[in-house]
């Protein structure tokens, strides 16, 4: 379906449960993320996205290949893009209606309501700039999902290249995309930790 052109949340929901299911864990974790760029707010999603990536043998000391924490607030997720884009423009047009009726009248209690309503706009402002560049950085630097176990990290695109760890990454990793020279990929694991890796052993987030 999705190689037809099908794109919505419904079919990566469940495309990420089957291969779930199969223990394909890595195009599980893919499938969760690009629902999770249509619906941010699908807890669901959310959740299984966060079972799958419990299912990752991520290093037993330190943080490498581990996912970011996630520092959006919990509430701001309850702002869906197609709601916070109606609540800006009811706020905004608010608080302008409450300006031109204090200056039309002079009367305090209209001025008090718009400046409400443009602090209140700030809320979903701040959704919807969040996700333009979520959007932005998700086209500039696509994201990638280790495909195997014990993929090592280099410091360059070779073979001949040192290690960056001397412990790999393994299946269901999540990095983003920087640069692609040949049949190699340097990707950037959170943290900001840069490395080489063949292009055979990812999934790129590619449409």
């Amino acid at each position: 379906m999705r190689r037809r052109g099908a794109h919505n949340v419904d079919l990566y929901r469940n495309q990420g449960n089957c291969y779930l299911l199969a223990g394909d864990l890595p195009r599980a974790i893919l499938s969760y993320r690009r629902g999770l760029r249509l619906a941010p707010d699908d807890w669901t999603l959310r959740e299984n996205l966060t079972y799958a990536r419990e299912q990752v043998a991520y290093p037993v000391r330190g943080d490498l290949g581990r996912p970011p924490a996630d520092t959006v607030p919990p509430w701001l997720l309850y702002f869906s893009p197609r709601l916070s884009l109606l609540l800006l423009v009811c706020f905004y047009s608010l608080g302008w209606l409450g300006l031109a009726r204090w200056w039309m009248a002079g009367r305090t209690a209209p001025l008090a309501v718009g400046i409400v309503a443009f602090l209140l706009a700030i809320l979903p402002a701040a959704r919807l700039t969040l996700e333009e560049w979520r959007e932005r950085e998700a086209s500039l630097h696509p994201l990638v999902v280790v495909a195997a176990d014990g993929i090592p990290l280099r410091r360059g695109n070779g073979m001949l290249y040192p290690l960056r760890f001397e412990t790999p990454l393994n299946r269901g990793t999540e990095a983003s995309l920087q640069l692609e020279r040949g049949q190699w990929l340097q990707i950037e694991l959170a943290g900001g930790v840069l490395g080489w890796v063949p292009r055979h052993a990812v999934l790129i987030d590619a449409p």
